[in-house]
């Protein structure tokens, strides 16, 4: 009877939990930190260009935000094309994979136990910023890439494992974003 009871009421907390769970909302990768950007040019856009497109390690879609996605969320939010004629800003995406492995301790108590185990999760960014300003014969273009890495460990919960994504992505971009202000103040003309 002891047991029965401590089943029920051990089933009863599991179900508590997951039910107040359901009410919290995930971490959200919005760019509201980055004032838009006024461009003179007719159009600002992201392109996909995978230099490798059928990675089979690329576990990036298991990201509470895939990179690219994110790389497209914080494009539109940047870069605003507020000119006329045939100007162009145009960011082109060739890499947004990211590998994961994950990494034993030394420690073999540790080991066996399955405790102590950590993800890694390695991403490759590659961008190339392609500046065509309105009325000028060629255009600029900026190559950009990033290799980046995120540990944790494997027993974090889900909500902490989205929210370290969140981090580890905004960070990348602002480190993006850098680089690309670079890109542009070599091309003032393309500037409102």
């Amino acid at each position: 009877m002891m047991k029965k009871s401590l089943l029920v009421m051990a089933a009863v907390a599991v179900l508590a939990a997951c039910a107040s769970h359901q009410g919290v909302p995930g971490p959200q990768l919005t760019f509201a930190n980055f004032q838009p950007v006024m461009l003179n040019v007719q159009s600002a856009a992201v392109d996909e260009q995978y230099l490798q497109p059928n990675d089979p390690q690329d576990v990036s879609s298991q990201f509470v935000v895939a990179p690219s996605e994110a790389v497209k969320r914080y494009a539109a939010r940047r870069y605003q094309a507020t000119g006329t004629g045939t100007g162009l800003f145009t960011l082109v995406l060739e890499d947004a994979r990211i590998h994961m492995r994950q990494i034993n301790q030394d420690n073999k108590v540790l080991n066996w136990s399955g405790v102590g185990k950590e993800d890694e999760y390695h991403l490759y960014l590659q961008l190339k910023v392609v500046t065509t300003p309105d009325g000028m014969q060629g255009r600029s273009t900026t190559t950009i890439k990033m290799d980046r890495t995120l540990v944790m460990p494997s027993s974090v919960t889900l909500a902490d494992r989205e929210m370290r994504q969140v981090q580890f992505l905004e960070k990348l971009m602002a480190d993006v974003d850098v680089k690309i202000t670079d890109a542009l103040d070599a091309t003032p003309s393309i500037r409102q």
